[in-house]
């Protein structure tokens, strides 16, 4: 290959990284070398949580390994072959076609193909083709007929499936590392992704094939999955008293954890996942009422204060998703105050309900977060409200209608009264003064406080609070998403 040709292929693999949106590309830098240094046979499992990117990350990186780094892969979606009962077959099929493109593999290929007939004949299939009797039938009658030569035949034959068997097995394991010595680079790299969508019995089979006739020297297996969901795939097949992850331990050599993206790329790359750029509710820039932006980074510094969970931040976006794609036309994605109230709905289900349909008063809400966020995580909204306390008074109007609209007015004007009450007052001790002083400030921080509420509140024009407006479009999602439409 010319140098021109190598500059050419490295581009091509940046360029496949481009819409790379949680930073894979470094977790696949790291690991690459150390694939490449693994002589023995090797199971990795890349642990993370549906949605997290688990496919587009495994996809790009076999794409990097073949024309980057010389690798020959092999990727093997094992939720597409759950139909079957014997997952032998598809990834023999799999090698099969990638050693076809070999000369001289004849016997190694030939081996592939008597495992790949004796795995495709069930064992009925088998009596029957031998015998011409179904064993089950047999097995019923015999008793009454009295015939044991029917029953030793059928024990004979199955005597001799399975000492062909395993002996196709041997074949295999002996052949297999014929075609893994002749690859110019080592070791062989098989993917197997979304196990963990399987049914629970095809999922196992896949682990006790891969450990029982594929541990041969020089082919590293790397499984995309999420653990927690395998585990219960163990539990579903063996009972909750087997320890799930002592069982993977038996299979997999390696667990890694693919590092959780930051709040904000993981909340970019669900908002491309989604598709919400093509609904043409959201615009670009930060537009309170339809900017992409402002959605983003509201939802990002929420989820991080409040620590959603990945598959918690991804059910907010199937519900923004669904509230979006419902909307009549020229309606307002809210995008600032969605963002915000899909998260709280998140977090506190029952208490919003309260606060956006029952009209609870708000400050009791607002107090709570106020005791509840500690000064780490109010220190998220600096870069972009300036401070907890900006983005509180914006919080407070989307929770009220024009009565609470007036109740501020009113609170203003008696604060006002009593500012200038103080200020009249003459004659007063030191510790009058002191007590006065830290009342104006008080006074006046309320007053200011008041005032932001109101400069939100008026941006709005809906007749209904914006929460409760909010809160009634997640909840037909919810309907929505429940009901399957």
């Amino acid at each position: 290959m010319s140098a021109l040709q190598k500059k050419t292929v490295h581009t091509e693999i940046k360029e496949s990284w481009d819409e790379d949106k949680l930073g894979r590309n470094e977790v696949a830098e790291y690991l690459t070398p150390i694939i490449a240094s693994i002589k023995q046979p090797f199971v990795i499992s890349l642990n993370s949580p549906y949605g997290t990117g688990k496919t587009f990350f495994i996809e790009h990186w076999k794409k990097q390994l073949e024309e980057k780094h010389g690798h020959e892969t092999i990727y093997f979606n094992a939720w597409e072959t759950d139909f079957d009962k014997e997952p032998l077959i598809p990834i023999i099929s799999l090698i099969l076609e990638k050693i076809g493109k070999n000369e001289g593999m004849e016997t190694v290929t030939n081996a592939l193909k008597i495992v790949l007939g004796s795995a495709a004949l069930t064992i009925n299939q088998m009596l029957k083709h031998a015998t011409g009797l179904d064993p089950y039938e047999t097995g019923q009658r015999v008793e009454a007929d009295k015939k044991g030569k029917t029953l030793e035949s059928i024990g004979e034959e199955l005597y001799r499936h399975y000492t062909f068997k395993q002996s196709a097995y041997k074949t295999l394991k002996e052949e297999l590392p014929k075609y893994i010595e002749a690859l110019p680079k080592k070791p062989l790299i098989i993917f197997i992704d979304e196990l963990d969508r399987c049914r629970p019995d095809y999922a196992i089979e896949v682990l006790e094939c891969i450990k029982h006739l594929f541990s041969v020297k020089g082919i590293v297996f790397i499984l995309a999955i999420d653990e927690e969901q395998l585990r219960g795939a163990i539990a579903s097949v063996y009972g909750t008293t087997v320890d799930g992850e002592g069982y993977l331990r038996k299979f997999i050599d390696w667990q890694l954890f693919l590092p959780k993206p930051t709040y904000r790329k993981y909340a970019e790359a669900l908002f491309e996942q989604f598709a919400l750029a093509e609904t043409e509710q959201f615009t670009e820039g930060s537009n309170i009422f339809s900017g992409r932006d402002t959605f983003i980074k509201t939802f990002s510094i929420l989820a991080e204060a409040f620590e959603l969970t990945l598959r918690q931040q991804a059910q907010c976006f199937t519900k923004t998703t669904l509230v979006v794609r419902s909307l009549p036309p020229n309606a307002s994605p809210l995008s600032e105050a969605l963002a915000a109230i899909v998260v709280l709905k998140e977090v506190m289900p029952d208490e919003m309900h309260a606060y956006c349909i029952d009209r609870k008063d708000p400050e009791e809400l607002l107090k709570r977060l106020d005791d509840s966020l500690s000064t780490k995580k109010k220190e998220l909204f600096k870069n972009i409200y300036g401070s907890w306390e900006r983005f509180r008074p914006r919080l407070h109007a989307w929770f009220i209608d024009d009565n609470g609209y007036d109740n501020p007015n009113g609170e203003i004007s008696r604060n006002s009264s009593e500012h200038n009450q103080m200020n009249s007052m003459s004659n007063i001790t030191s510790e009058q003064s002191q007590k006065r002083d830290k009342q104006q400030k008080e006074l006046l921080a309320r007053h200011e406080y008041l005032e932001a509420v109101k400069s939100v509140y008026n941006n709005y024009t809906t007749l209904e609070p914006v929460a409760e407006t909010i809160y009634m479009r997640l909840e037909k999602a919810s309907f929505l998403s429940v009901r399957g439409l």
